[in-house]
């Protein structure tokens, strides 16, 4: 069975989000695939695509701006809820 996965909402800007996303893959030790990004310049299809996978379990984190807000289901698989 999938691991819960943990979603952290930024309110820093988008610009912050690949820096953190670096320190998850070097320092925490998740694998580039398993840290998700959502947020306004992505296409619905990505969006999609980043629920989609971390409700499967394949993506652990989900960094995400206000757009985590808008219709977007990740309560299912998500434990922890960072902002």
């Amino acid at each position: 069975e999938p691991v819960s996965g943990q979603v952290i909402y930024l309110n820093a800007g988008i610009s912050k989000f690949p820096l953190l996303k670096e320190y998850l893959v070097r320092e925490v030790g998740f694998a580039e695939k398993e840290v998700g990004l959502i947020y306004s310049g992505i296409s619905a299809a990505r969006k999609e695509k980043v629920k989609e996978d971390f409700n499967q379990g394949e993506i652990k984190v989900v960094i995400g701006s206000a757009t985590i807000k808008e219709g977007i289901d990740l309560q299912n698989r998500s434990t922890v809820l960072y902002n």
